[in-house]
């Protein structure tokens, strides 16, 4: 066996074990001496260190076998059994892998055990005991685990890691989950802006990570990832967990109301994914007789509206113009307007809400934003340094980097000059003197999703026979 390519694998799978003298290094150096006596030649060395989650443990565990089997490898040396695996899943694997050569041999240190495809038949039983035993300690592990897991939801604690909008606090030495007050109006907006009209999963995900609402590793969230979040009953004292429902002890984040809604429009069977046309009163305006959203076509130049189920009471109606129907919105706003308290009133009630939808760039929370793009930009600085150093090392071709580094830097350039354009922006907010004498002004100096919001909290618009009818809503 002199000089056979051998791989040692070193794993530590809990912060005591380490504690109690089974680190790595303490491995690792019982594996290279074991090797150095036997003149085997160690070519790599794999680790699993005890912070490492399960997939990255079988990731890893993958790469070891793809590596010695694509190598040649005839030697793999381990300290004991349950350092290479714990399961017999992966025990078919070892043992296909020494039955395909009667060469390759696996090594177990501690237990005296080395096994290959003629071994007698009470040394595999021996392999096959302690394999036995160390399922047995995983399963104890899960056991105990679980009982500590179901004490701390009947406490009404989650047993794992809050969602985006909570942090993790210590109090009577115990772990709970608190708001996180900086990221906590990020998540607020997220389910307030999904609510609005021509707004879906994509076009939300687009803006809050735009505005800084970023994972826990300081990356972009994903649009699978704001879906689990607005689905989450966390943020209003509900924990789910393994597909079951429990009352939580923590703050709620948002009121049951607007999650609700939230989930109402979730469960919509057709949701929008391409946004080809953006006519200004889409989702506004429902059906009077059937209550369906109105949809809108665009014919030479002009948005039409009209109900598509064409059923009954629906079916041959008259379609609805959308600038005559804008028309007579602002008709309906002077009406307002000459009514002096309501005008106030509502003057008052749009503007902070209009306002809203600026808040990231007022105050901390401006400050916030751009903390969290400074800290996007530094990540980004990073992957690119190490890129070039993997150009240098050949670690990639000339032509994968210049593909990565073009896109790094694309992506740079767009971080910069966001942060240019917020630290322009002031970071008060607009004194009450600036706010519009009406509502038609108001309206008038909005975008469309800023009308959008103004119809919604004052009208209930309805479509029949190709007119429209406004209903004021009670405040």
């Amino acid at each position: 066996m002199a000089h056979v390519k051998t791989v040692t694998l070193a794993r530590v799978s809990s912060k005591s074990q380490e504690e109690e003298g089974y680190s790595l290094d303490a491995q690792l150096k019982l594996l290279r001496q074991y090797c150095s006596e036997r003149k085997l030649n160690v070519v790599t060395e794999f680790r699993i260190s005890e912070t490492a989650s399960k997939n990255e443990q079988r990731t890893v565990f993958h790469d070891m076998l793809r590596y010695i089997k694509q190598n040649n490898v005839m030697n793999l040396v381990v300290e004991k059994t349950d350092r290479l695996t714990r399961n017999f899943r992966d025990a078919v694997v070892v043992d296909d892998w020494l039955e395909a050569d009667q060469r390759r041999v696996l090594h177990m240190v501690k237990e005296g055990l080395v096994i290959h495809k003629y071994s007698r038949s009470d040394t595999k039983l021996m392999w096959n005991i302690y394999l036995s035993f160390a399922k047995k300690y995983t399963d104890n592990l899960r056991e105990e685990a679980m009982k500590g897991w179901q004490e701390k939801l009947a406490q009404g604690w989650m047993p794992a890691v809050p969602p985006p909008g909570y942090k993790t606090a210590i109090e009577d030495s115990k772990k709970i989950h608190v708001i996180d007050e900086e990221r906590a109006f990020l998540v607020e907006r997220a389910f307030r802006l999904y609510l609005e009209p021509g707004q879906n999963i994509q076009t939300v995900t687009e803006e809050v990570t735009s505005i800084g609402l970023v994972s826990r590793k300081n990356k972009p969230l994903t649009t699978s990832a704001i879906h689990k979040m607005l689905r989450n009953p966390f943020y209003i004292g509900t924990i789910r967990f393994n597909g079951q429902e429990y009352p939580g002890a923590h703050e709620p984040l948002l009121n049951t109301d607007l999650f609700r809604e939230v989930q109402l429009k979730l469960g919509e069977r057709h949701q929008t994914k391409i946004i080809r046309h953006d006519p200004l009163f889409k989702g506004v305006l429902r059906c009077e007789d059937c209550g369906a959203v109105v949809t809108w076509q665009c014919q030479k130049g002009r948005y039409y509206g009209s109900c598509q189920r064409r059923t009954g009471d629906c079916k041959g109606r008259r379609l609805l113009r959308e600038d005559r129907l804008e028309e007579s919105l602002l008709i309906c706003l002077a009406e307002v307007d000459r009514s002096g308290h309501s005008r106030r009133k509502h003057l008052v009630a749009l503007t902070v809400a209009l306002q809203f939808r600026q808040q990231p760039y007022i105050g901390k929370h401006r400050l916030l934003v751009m903390k969290t793009i400074k800290q996007q930009i530094n990540r980004m600085e990073r992957m690119e340094d190490t890129l070039y150093d993997d150009k240098l090392s050949n670690l990639i071709s000339e032509q994968r980097y210049e593909e990565k580094a073009h896109k790094l830097r694309d992506e740079l350039d767009y971080l910069r000059m966001r942060l240019n354009r917020l630290e322009q922006v002031e970071s008060q907010t607009p004194v009450a003197n600036d706010r519009p004498a009406s509502l038609s002004d108001l309206y008038m100096s909005e975008s469309k999703i800023g009308r959008r919001i103004i119809m919604q909290k004052l009208f209930k618009i309805t479509m029949k026979d190709g007119q429209a009818l406004f209903v004021p809503v009670k405040n």
